[in-house]
C-alpha cells in the first residue's frame, strides 16, 4: 500500500515542492524561536557581523519576498515554454518526462520553500525591538545565494532538454537504469524460479477464470508479493494477462485464475486479488520500461512526416531503441514465482518478442520504408538485438526481418540500395542461422556479392 501511495505521489508535480515548503516553514519557525532566547543559544559568544538588526531584516525579506516571486514567475514561463516545445516537436507522451524530472521538481521545491522562509520570517521578526540582533535574515541570504545557484543551473537545465539528441541519451539511461534495477530484482528474488516451461504448458491446457478490470486507466503496477501470498494460501496460480504500461479498459481481461476447483468463483476473495493490481491516469515511469521506446518511436515518426522531415533523428531514435531492445530481450520471458518444491503460483507475462519488434518498427516502415538509410537502421537495431540475445528471439527478429522487407526489396530497383540494403540483410540472416530463409525469401538479393566487416560482430 505505501508503495502504491508513493507512485501515486510522484506523479504529481506539487508533492516535492510541498515536501520543501514544509521543510523551509520549520526551518523559518525555529530560527524564530531561536532569536526570540538570544541568551539561552548564546548569541553573546558568536561573531557581530553573522547578526542583523530587526530593520535590517523588515527591509531584506521585503526585498527577497519580490525577488523569489520574480524567479518562480520566470520559472514557470521557462516551463511552459518547453513544454510547448515538447509537446509540438517532439511527442505529447514526453511532457510527463519534463514535470517529473527531478531537476525541475527541486528547483520548483527550492523556490517555493526559500519563498516560505522569507514569508514566515517576516511575520516572526516583527515581533522584536527595532535594535534586536537576530539570525534569520543571515540564513535568508544563504537561502537565497542557493536559489540564484539553482536558477542559473536551471536555465542550462532547460536549454539542453529542449535538445532531441539531449533528450533521447537521457531517455535512454533511464531506460538502461530501470532494467538493471529490474535485472537486480530478479536476481536476488528466490521466488522467481527459471526453466519451468514444461509446467507452464500444462497449466495453460487447464481451466481458467478471467479475472475483469474494474477501472480504466494505465497499469501502473502489479503487487507481485501480495498475489504470490493470496495464490499460496488459496492453493491457485494466478497469470497476468495485460503489461506494465499499458491501457486497460472496463472489463478487460487482467488476471487468469487456474488451478481452482469450485463451481463459482469466489467474489471476495477476486476483490483481494484486485488490490493487488495498481491503475492510474499516468503511465508510472518508475516500473514501465516500455514507455521510454515508445515516445523514441512517436518521436521518429514525428521526424519523418513530411512537415519536419529529419531522418537524421529518426535515425537516432532507431539506434536508441535498438540498444534497449537488446537488453529488455535478454530478459523477456515470463516472471515464474514458484514456491520452493517448484509449485507455480505466480506467472506475470509478457507479449511475444515479435509483438514488441512489431509495435516499434511497423509504423517507422509506413513512413519511412522508401528511405534507405531510416531502413537500414532498423536493421542495424536488428543486428544489435540479435547479437548476444538467444536463438528463440533470433527467429522471432528474422520472422519480423521477412515480414518489413517482403514489399520493400521487389520495388528496388537502382542496383547499390539493393547492394546497401542487401548487405545489411545477409549479414543479419549469417547471425541467426537462416541462410537458406535468406535466399528463399529475397531471391531478387541472392544474386549479389555481399561482404560486411566481421569486426561488427565482435
Amino acid at each position: 500500500m505505501i508503495k502504491t501511495f508513493f507512485i501515486k505521489l510522484r506523479g504529481k508535480l506539487y508533492f516535492l515542492p510541498g515536501i520543501y515548503a514544509l521543510l523551509f516553514a520549520f526551518i523559518a519557525g525555529f530560527i524564530a524561536y531561536v532569536d526570540l532566547q538570544p541568551d539561552v543559544f548564546g548569541y553573546a559568544y558568536m561573531p557581530e557581523i553573522l547578526f542583523s538588526t530587526r530593520g535590517f531584516g523588515v527591509d531584506f525579506f521585503t526585498a527577497m519576498i519580490g525577488g523569489m516571486l520574480t524567479m518562480l514567475t520566470i520559472t514557470f514561463s521557462t516551463m511552459m515554454v518547453v513544454l510547448t516545445i515538447y509537446g509540438g516537436e517532439l511527442s505529447p507522451r514526453t511532457l510527463q518526462d519534463f514535470l517529473e524530472a527531478k531537476m525541475t521538481q527541486r528547483v520548483l521545491g527550492i523556490f517555493v520553500g526559500v519563498l516560505v522562509y522569507a514569508i514566515i520570517s517576516l511575520y516572526f521578526i516583527r515581533q522584536h525591538a527595532l535594535d534586536t540582533l537576530i539570525l534569520s535574515p543571515l540564513f535568508g541570504i544563504v537561502f537565497l545565494l542557493v536559489s540564484l545557484i539553482y536558477f542559473a543551473y536551471f536555465i542550462h537545465y532547460v536549454a539542453k532538454s529542449v535538445q532531441v539528441n539531449q533528450y533521447l541519451q537521457r531517455l535512454s539511461k533511464e531506460t538502461m537504469k530501470l532494467i538493471n534495477e529490474k535485472e537486480h530484482r530478479i536476481k536476488d528474488n528466490p521466488l522467481i524460479q527459471k526453466e519451468l516451461d514444461d509446467e507452464l504448458e500444462k497449466i495453460y491446457e487447464g481451466k481458467s477464470y478471467e479475472v475483469k478490470a474494474n477501472d480504466i486507466g494505465y497499469l501502473q503496477l502489479y503487487r507481485t508479493e501480495k498475489m504470490f501470498r493470496i495464490a499460496k494460501e488459496n492453493d491457485l496460480i494466478i497469470r497476468t494477462m495485460k503489461m506494465i504500461g499499458e491501457y486497460m479498459l472496463e472489463n478487460d481481461t487482467v488476471l487468469k485464475i487456474y488451478q481452482y476447483d469450485k463451481d463459482e468463483f469466489d467474489q471476495d476473495l477476486v476483490d483481494e486479488i484486485k488490490e493487488s493490481i495498481v491503475v492510474g491516469d499516468e503511465i508510472n515511469l518508475y516500473d514501465d520500461i516500455g514507455s521510454s521506446s515508445r515516445k523514441m518511436v512517436e518521436i521518429a515518426l514525428r521526424s519523418l512526416s513530411p512537415g519536419v522531415n529529419d531522418p537524421q533523428t529518426a535515425i537516432f531514435c532507431i539506434e536508441q531503441i535498438g540498444t534497449i531492445l537488446e537488453r529488455i530481450a535478454k530478459n523477456y520471458d515470463a516472471l515464474t514465482y514458484a514456491e520452493e518444491n517448484r509449485q507455480v503460483r505466480l506467472i506475470v507475462q509478457n507479449k511475444k518478442f515479435s509483438r514488441i519488434l512489431y509495435d516499434h518498427f511497423a509504423q517507422i516502415k509506413i513512413y519511412g520504408g522508401n528511405d534507405q538509410f531510416v531502413m537500414n537502421a532498423c536493421l542495424n537495431a536488428f543486428v544489435q538485438i540479435t547479437k548476444t540475445n538467444e536463438q528463440f528471439i533470433r527467429d522471432e527478429v528474422w520472422e519480423f526481418v521477412v515480414y518489413l522487407f517482403d514489399d520493400i526489396i521487389p520495388s528496388m530497383e537502382n542496383e547499390k540500395d539493393l547492394f546497401f540494403i542487401g548487405n545489411s540483410i545477409f549479414r543479419l540472416a549469417d547471425i541467426t542461422g537462416h541462410m537458406e530463409d535468406f535466399r528463399k525469401a529475397f531471391p531478387k538479393l541472392d544474386s549479389i556479392h555481399y561482404g560486411f566487416n566481421e569486426e561488427d560482430e565482435d
